[in-house]
């Protein structure tokens, strides 16, 4: 046993001497691991003689328990050893990426109850990462725009995380939808204001898509932010097809997730109802409500609907898909 571990410690050392972690070696830590009897044999096993493991662990260096999470371990050393190309272009992004991560909450095998529920379990997240690198980056289409958001901010991996499973499930069941994406982060005015998260051509028609990984009352002060606002009148005005993309992973506690967010976007319909039907009145037409099939004509005929709760389950609204 005691050569075993001389022999994990040694190629530590040489490991450390290379590379040092975040300003620190990561042979203190992972010496104290080796040595712990708590320590999995699962772990034990990757560990020896894995270099690219090892760089892994000294990117969790700081949290007990990722840095254990062989699935975890796993999944980094993969992305690492796949995508030189990503970690030379964009030197520190990945890095940033796992950090934002770790602040979102991003749950693991091993560790304690709750965290983000909203988005996948860091080892999926960051597979799905691997997944979105392989399949995008040859095509031209900015990928990495994406991932540069998601070294932004906590909040910004969240999202990305979100949409990325989204895609590589939409992917699974849809072998057209990866060569109908034509852009991330897509411009889609000319003054450049807004950015669409992804720019789809299916059958010679535009698609715009938003992805929102919102909590419930982030939703509730969606209609009244006026940024967000703003930006739904772009996509409206745009004259593409557009779609909301909603998580309602974080709206478990709705009784009807679906019919929740609906109901934001009509409290934006109430409100901004004269500009919506003068930018684009061909979208109030052939609407299923109920039994009827009706046409919105008036700011008065559209404000009255908006006033009935059930209006958020007409055909109006089917821009919002909750998934």
């Amino acid at each position: 046993m005691k050569k075993k571990i001389f022999h994990y410690l040694s190629i530590l050392l040489a490991c450390c001497l290379l590379q040092p972690a975040s300003g620190q070696c990561v042979l203190g830590a992972l010496s104290k691991e080796l040595l712990d009897p708590n320590t999995t044999q699962e772990f034990k096993n990757f560990i020896k003689n894995n270099p690219e493991g090892m760089n892994a662990y000294g990117k969790y260096l700081v949290n007990p328990y990722l840095r254990k999470d062989v699935d975890v371990l796993t999944a980094t050393a993969d992305f690492m050893t796949n995508h030189p190309d990503y970690l030379r272009d964009f030197p520190g992004k990945f890095d940033d990426i796992l950090e934002n991560l770790k602040r979102a909450g991003a749950r693991c095998n091993i560790c304690p109850p709750g965290g983000n529920k909203g988005i996948p379990p860091m080892h999926q997240a960051i597979s799905d990462l691997d997944w979105a690198w392989a399949t995008f980056k040859d095509g031209n289409v900015d990928v990495h725009k994406l991932f540069t958001e998601m070294a932004a901010s906590y909040q910004k991996a969240d999202g990305g995380a979100y949409m990325i499973s989204v895609l590589r499930t939409n992917a699974l069941q849809d072998q057209n939808y990866v060569r109908s994406i034509t852009s991330f982060e897509y411009q889609f005015l000319e003054d450049g204001r807004f950015e669409a998260d992804l720019y789809r051509v299916v059958n010679g028609k535009n698609y715009l898509s938003e992805f929102k990984s919102f909590s419930r009352s982030s939703w509730e002060a969606f209609s009244s932010d006026t940024k967000k606002v703003n930006q739904f009148l772009a996509y409206f005005s745009s004259g593409d097809n557009f779609e909301y993309i909603a998580n309602i992973s974080k709206l478990s506690a709705e009784v009807n997730p679906a019919t929740f967010v609906r109901t934001q976007f009509m409290k934006i319909f109430d409100a901004k109802a004269r500009e919506l039907l003068s930018a684009r009145p061909t979208f109030f037409t052939k609407i299923k409500y109920g039994n009827q099939t009706i046409d919105i004509e008036s700011v008065e005929e559209l404000r009255n609907l908006c006033k009935n709760a059930d209006f958020a389950e007409s055909s109006l609204f089917n821009f919002v898909k909750p998934l």
